[in-house]
């Protein structure tokens, strides 16, 4: 009896460790969020570094993994300032009616674990917002865990904790989020448009990193 008391305690204690995880992703410039239209007559790249959100993940059951990260509109950077005063514009992003563009995580599969510094590949579905419009995608995802040691504070001296990235890459369609392109912009704005997200998530730990 005293064998299998200790055995349960044992066995309990264990699946307390294994727990879900706090992660932040704060608009720090350490994550980034990247579109490229690429059009007959031009090829436009827009970039931002402000992407923040939360996520919450159990190392050795990342398939319950839940996410919420959202991007600042305005703050994408195109490389020219009238074009990206008209990607702000009522006819395209409306970055003041819609600040933000979302993505709110259901599921995660092809995840069994996370092993420590090691990436593994699996597929996330959740809802894309964009614009104010929302849609059900399914995207392939790229997640590596970086447990906090000397060797992580030296390559990145700004973190005091574990570290999470996760990444993307996807196609969407502008019509599907209300963006209509006008006749003559047709041959310079391209409908189907590629998407790349990389974001760095760092163990919450309560403290706010510096910017």
């Amino acid at each position: 009896m005293r064998l299998f008391t200790i055995a349960l305690v044992s066995a309990l204690s264990s699946a307390a460790v294994a727990e879900s995880v706090n992660y932040r992703v704060n608009a720090t410039g350490w994550s980034r969020a990247t579109f490229e239209s690429d059009a007959p007559l031009e090829s436009i790249i827009g970039i931002t570094t402000k992407a923040e959100g939360t996520i919450k993940v159990d190392k050795d059951k990342p398939s319950a993994a839940t996410a919420k990260i959202e991007i600042d509109v305005a703050s994408f950077n195109t490389g020219n300032t009238m074009r990206d005063g008209h990607l702000r514009s009522k006819d395209w992003l409306d970055a003041d009616a819609f600040p933000k563009i979302t993505f709110e995580l259901t599921e995660v599969t092809g995840l069994e674990a996370l092993a420590a510094e090691k990436y593994v590949k699996a597929t996330a579905e959740g809802k894309l917002t964009i614009r104010g419009v929302t849609k059900k995608v399914t995207v392939p995802v790229r997640v590596g865990l970086f447990p906090y040691s000397e060797k992580l504070k030296k390559l990145m001296p700004y973190v005091s904790s574990d570290v999470l990235r996760v990444s993307t890459r996807f196609e969407i369609r502008l019509s599907d989020y209300g963006v209509k392109i006008p006749e003559m912009l047709g041959l310079k704005v391209s409908e189907v448009v590629k998407v790349r997200v990389d974001v760095t998530a760092v163990r919450d730990t309560g403290i706010k990193p510096k910017e």
